[in-house]
């Protein structure tokens, strides 16, 4: 069953994992626990921000050189990238560290059904 997280084959064409296929890129919301967590330690924040950078920088490179994850068209990756990436402040990262991530959180909130639902739940 495929899941929402890219990777390049050899060939350089995207496709999508199997669920179970986690691994080093791994991008999700269990990385910012430490940041949701009021009674989360610097230990474990300090914890979260290395694993968060190391994937923050991986999902810069797949962003290099296309303007969505999944290729040239907005998928709901895109929705579940732009949301976790809005989460990276919280954790003492600054996300201008990314130029791609950076690039592609522009173009994401450039559309207007984003801005439409940013305005709609108070976050814009």
């Amino acid at each position: 069953m495929p899941c929402c997280s890219p990777r390049r084959t050899p060939s350089r064409r995207v496709t999508s994992r199997p669920v179970g296929d986690r691994g080093r890129d791994d991008l999700s919301a269990a990385q910012f626990i430490p940041f949701f967590f009021p009674g989360a330690g610097e230990e474990w924040k300090k914890f979260g921000r290395g694993t968060l950078t190391r994937r923050l920088a991986w999902t810069n490179g797949e962003l290099v050189d296309r303007q969505y994850l999944m290729g040239g068209g907005f998928t709901v990756a895109d929705a579940y990238l732009f949301t976790v990436l809005r989460w990276t402040g919280m954790s003492g990262l600054d996300l201008a560290t990314w130029p791609g991530l950076t690039a592609f959180q522009q173009r994401v909130a450039a559309r207007p059904a984003v801005q439409a639902a940013l305005r709609a739940e108070g976050l814009a």
